[in-house]
């Protein structure tokens, strides 16, 4: 996770002592000026983290005794912390080597938990967190390396009633370093801004997130007519038929275990045709789903989740409605769908890629009226599909991220009372583009816009989802989530 944030303390404190009387000479601001910066570093700077297996043990007051130490530092900037990790010289058994590889995968393994453990439970700005695996060593043991800038300060002469033209120029300077956007966040967010299924969550942690879509698709259908004179039929003009649809969702996600999560999500649907003659209001599909990450995170290389979905009919079929007067909120039929979603670092980028199969289930338990005959049943066909993009992070506060997704289906079978027809399964392709503002330190506002390629897609769709999750609400509250 890279972190940089404007330097405000520096550029304050410089501005006050401009300001402040001359007589003020016990404010340590009023006689000194910042001049510069000076590389540091504290090696070894805490007490070793000990480990079983791949899992660190913390000394106790660990996390208190590293948030000292970075509050001693001051005004620092480029805060970097670098968690080095060791496995011991004794050759590793049939078993570990079977579970982690070798002793240089081992040690970068055990560097990265730690990493993401001081990475949950503090938030320092401008902080850097790494992690590197060292191999072989004295022992079992992970070292934590501080890398930082200290401020320099000169002495300034307060004597003088005035100010100089140096102490303005110092003050601007510092000032306009608050208004460096400069590069941090966390790649995480530009890939959570994407699709869900690339993250999973930590064990009995629970997210809850809102979302909302809206869409419009559109199709020109040709108005024809008889001609009385010569009998032919002619195109006599064009119409335009168009739908709208806002969709507005709530999920639930629970961690079942660190590489297993589980989620539910429950849409409600208002849709309406173009000049909303016909609308619709109700509950759409819901849908059950799992993620399965099968292996641990490796650092620098690519990870990999697995994940199926169960779709309800649980909105208005379109198979149950008079389709004249009516619109359908939902699919009508039961589903199931699998994907395999791959992601890997490429700093400073994250690439992304999933492919899909998704199958609905043939019913046959309906009579509706179509012109002159009646439909009875649909054999629908399955869906492949793929996508691809990246992520970038801009700042810690904003990511971007863009793509491109296409799905086709094989054909299916209406089968109405005197006759079975095939329907084309179609194309839909879509380019996707989004971005992600971060609102605290655990939640991030997700906005996207999706341009319809094909004659299956819509036309666009944009909209946004929210995550709520116990750590997003705890620093609302001024929990430090130790």
């Amino acid at each position: 996770m890279i972190r940089k944030s404007a330097i405000w303390g520096s550029g304050l404190a410089v501005l006050l002592s401009l300001s402040a009387p001359v007589w003020a000479v016990d404010n340590p601001e009023a006689d000194r000026q910042l001049i510069g910066y000076e590389a540091k570093e504290e090696l070894a700077a805490l007490e070793r983290v000990n480990f079983s297996g791949v899992e660190p043990n913390f000394p106790s007051g660990f996390f208190d005794g590293l948030r000292s130490k970075i509050e001693s530092f001051g005004d620092y900037r480029n805060l970097r912390i670098e968690v080095v990790a060791y496995t011991g010289s004794e050759q590793l058994t049939t078993a570990e080597r079977a579970e982690f590889g070798d002793s240089a995968n081992l040690s970068s393994l055990r560097a990265e938990s730690v990493r993401e453990e001081i990475a949950s439970r503090t938030d320092f700005p401008n902080a850097r967190l790494e992690s590197r695996g060292a191999g072989e060593g004295s022992g079992d043991f992970a070292e934590v390396n501080i890398f930082y800038d200290a401020p320099q300060y000169r002495s300034i002469d307060t004597s003088s009633s005035g100010v100089s033209a140096n102490d303005y120029d110092s003050a601007r300077e510092a000032l306009a370093k608050t208004e460096e956007d400069e590069e941090d966040t966390t790649l995480e967010d530009a890939l959570n801004a994407v699709d869900e299924n690339y993250s999973l969550l930590k064990e009995n942690s629970v997210d809850l997130q809102y979302s909302y879509n809206m869409s419009y698709s559109s199709s020109d259908s040709l108005v024809l007519d008889t001609d009385t004179t010569s009998g032919q039929v002619v195109v006599t003009g064009v119409t335009r038929d168009g739908r709208l649809t806002h969709t507005n969702s709530i999920s639930m996600s629970y961690g079942l275990s660190d590489n297993l999560t589980l989620g539910v999500a429950i849409p409600l649907v208002s849709t309406s045709t173009l000049g909303d003659s016909i609308s619709e209001d109700g509950v759409g599909d819901m849908s059950v789903s799992m993620r399965w990450q099968p292996f641990p995170v490796r650092p620098g290389k690519a990870n990999m989740t697995l994940s199926s979905s169960v779709g309800l009919p649980t909105g208005t079929s379109p198979y149950d409605i008079d389709i004249n007067n009516t619109l359908p909120t939902g699919s009508g039929l039961y589903s199931l769908g699998f994907s395999a979603n791959v992601n890997k670092l490429i700093d400073p980028i994250v690439a992304y890629g999933s492919v899909s199969y998704s199958q609905a289930f043939e019913d046959d338990g309906f009579s509706q009226q179509r012109g002159s005959r009646v439909l009875e049943g649909i054999k629908p066909g399955g869906t492949f599909g793929y996508s691809f993009g990246m992520g970038y992070a801009l700042t810690y506060g904003v990511s971007m991220n863009m793509g491109f997704s296409h799905s086709f289906g094989s054909d299916s079978e209406l089968e109405f009372t005197d006759e079975t027809f095939e329907s084309f399964g179609g194309h839909a392709a879509r380019f996707n583009i989004g971005a992600g503002f971060r609102t605290s330190p655990g939640t991030v506002l997700s906005v996207n816009l999706a341009m319809g390629l094909t004659r299956e897609s819509p036309d666009f769709v944009v909209g946004f989802y929210i995550p709520f999750s116990v750590e997003g609400f705890k620093s609302y509250f001024g929990g430090d989530g130790e």
